[in-house]
């Protein structure tokens, strides 16, 4: 599975969605309108997919873990409006990003959109970044808890809702994981 954005809208759609058959290599293409979330994915899914080949055994699948996440360079979403103070060459541009920010403000074309209409979603608050400049993701809230057996005991598991990122991007954590990296949190 991935994804094409940014494409020109065509009958209100403008993002594919890719679906590869492993072993047949048949391809699927699905429309997706931009802004969208896991619900509506697994919608487009089960209703173009699973009606035509029913319920996959596997799916392949990264789920981004807490030692993934600490390695994050830019999440896969768009923050401000933030105003253009300069064209720096051909591909770049100079924002004016808030003043607590630590958030190099040079950035090229490729990572930036314009801001089309009142009905996109931004986030106008960047996300905290360490001394090393990475991204410093920590979690926020525990949606869920479940038990699962590894080698014979018992293991709690929370799905952690993580900061910078909406509930559908939660991931299931070990609690003993949780505990050693983030020592201020209380699920």
């Amino acid at each position: 599975m991935d994804f094409i954005e940014g494409l020109p809208p065509s009958q209100g759609k403008n993002t594919i969605l890719v679906v590869i058959d492993r072993l047949t290599k048949y391809a699927h293409f699905l429309t997706l309108s931009h802004p969208y979330n896991a619900q509506q994915v697994a919608q487009v899914f089960f209703d173009q997919i699973h009606k035509l080949h029913g319920i996959p055994t596997t799916i392949p699948y990264r789920q981004n873990t807490v030692a993934f996440r600490r390695n994050l360079k830019l999440a896969p979403k768009f923050y401000g409006p933030y105003q253009i103070l300069a064209k720096i060459r051909k591909v770049a541009y100079r924002l004016q990003l808030p003043p607590s920010s630590m958030v190099h403000p040079v950035f090229h074309v490729s990572q930036l959109k314009k801001k089309v209409g009142d009905l996109v979603s931004v986030n106008p608050e960047l996300p905290r970044v360490g001394p090393d400049g990475q991204f410093l993701v920590y979690p926020v809230a525990v949606l869920k808890r479940k038990l699962v057996k590894r080698h014979n005991s018992a293991v709690v598991q929370f799905l952690v809702q993580w900061s910078n990122a909406g509930p559908e991007d939660s991931t299931w954590e070990d609690s003993s994981v949780l505990t050693r990296h983030f020592l201020d949190f209380q699920p």
